[in-house]
Order: structure tokens, then sequence, then C-alpha cells
């Protein structure tokens, strides 16, 4: 054996072993790819929502998380109808480059992460109630007009009981009131209309809805209300609608 082999062996071996933990640390990037995005979250603060904060700030919570899992820019704020509540800085759920490399740091990015979230919504659930905490629809069109001009994917998550109440320039729309038969429903619509947003590029979920301990609204109203934000995403052209109920125990 030559007088230079017991170091190029040792140089092979170096080699071996930097390609190992290079091929590890690239398998732990694999595996913790973030497509990022942006995610706001409104959550009710009127009386009827906060009637259930339990289940309003659950359901914040888990939209939280799953913006924490993508990576998603995150702005949660109530839902109002005056574009200047509505101001908040955004959290900045993405993994640096070291966190991705190291699973520890990822797990304690996430949970501080989650703690922040969990802070945001208690604030936003003691603090005072903005102007149209009951107007979804202009919450919604303030969201989409942030949305707009984000970084797809696009996600709105809407935490209230959708029990719409809020004035336009046509008129008070009041969904406890309101007889919304299919025919009321698209007339209400035809009137909205140049307040609706194009939410073509935008998945909308409603987390939280049928949680208003506040006003006991009958089953067949509650369906009713539902088959508004249905047909209510149909004309908006919402990329993805998901609407989930929480059992509030209403009346027959």
């Amino acid at each position: 054996m030559s007088a230079g082999a017991p170091f190029r062996t040792a140089g092979v071996v170096f080699a071996v072993v930097l390609l190992i933990c290079a091929g590890a640390g690239a398998a732990r990037l694999l595996t913790t790819q973030q497509p990022g995005g942006t995610m706001v979250v409104l959550v009710g603060g009127s009386p009827s929502a906060q009637s259930s904060p339990q289940a309003i700030a659950e359901c914040a919570e888990a939209a939280g998380a799953r913006a924490i899992a993508t990576g998603a820019q995150l702005t949660i704020v109530p839902v109002g109808s005056v574009p200047a509540d509505l101001r908040t800085s955004p959290i900045s759920t993405a993994l640096t480059f070291a966190e991705r490399l190291d699973p520890a740091g990822a797990e304690h990015a996430r949970e501080e992460l989650s703690r922040q979230v969990a802070a945001r919504v208690a604030v936003l659930a003691d603090g005072p109630r903005p102007s149209g905490s009951s107007d979804t629809i202009t919450a919604i069109e303030i969201a989409a007009e942030q949305l707009a001009q984000a970084a797809p994917p696009r996600q709105l998550e809407v935490c209230d009981d959708a029990h719409e109440v809020g004035r336009f320039p046509f008129g008070r729309v009041d969904f406890y009131s309101e007889r919304l038969t299919p025919a009321r429903v698209r007339e209400l619509l035809a009137q909205m209309r140049p307040w609706l947003p194009d939410l073509s590029t935008v998945a909308v979920t409603f987390g939280a809805t049928d949680t208003d301990r506040l006003v006991r609204v009958r089953w067949a109203r509650e369906a009713a209300i539902g088959g508004f934000w249905s047909a209510w995403a149909l004309v908006t052209h919402a990329q993805e609608f998901s609407y989930r109920e929480v059992a509030s125990g209403g009346e027959d």
C-alpha cells in the first residue's frame, strides 16, 4: 500500500459521510415542503357568534394550524364592515431553511406559531366589537380585496355563525327575519352583486355555522341560511366552497 493510500481512503469515507448527510438533509426538506400562499381568517365577534366562543375559537385555531402546516401568510381579523377595523399585521408561518432541516427546530417553531394564533384569537374575543360585527358579506368583500393582491394558493376561513345582518344601499338585510326562499335569495344576490367579490382563485370555508345560542334559530331557517351561502358561493365563483355546521341545538 502506498504512503498516501490511508489518506485517500479517509477522504473517500469522509466524502461518503457528507453524501449521506446531504441525502438525509434533502430527504427532510422534501418531507417539509410548504406550498405557502395566503390565508385570511374572519373571526365572528357578534353577540350571536360569541354565544359559542369555544366553537369560534376552535374554528380559528384549526384554520391557523392548516396555515402553519402549509407555510401560508396568515391574517386573523374580526368580522366587521369597516376596513380600518380589519387591518392587522400578518403572521408569517413559513419555516426557515434551517428549521426545515431540523425536525426538532421545526416542531418548536410550529408550537410557537400555534401560541401566536391562539393569542391573536383570544385578543379578538376579549376586545371591542368592530362596527358591523354581523355583516359577514361586507367583511368577506374586504378580505377578498386583500387576497386578490396576495400570493396563491388563497384561502378564506370564516369562523362565524353566518347569520348576516347588514345595511346595503338597497336596504337592510337581516337573516333572522328574511324569508330566504329560493326566489328571495336570487333577488338578494342580484341586489348585492356590485358588492360581491370575485373569489374564483379563493377556497372558502365556513367552519363554525349553526353556533348561535343567543337566538334559537329554527332548523328550517338555519337550512335556508345555508342555502343562501351555497348560492352566494356560485355567484362569487368561489374556487372551492365548504359549509360546516356545528350543532347548536336549534328548535324544530
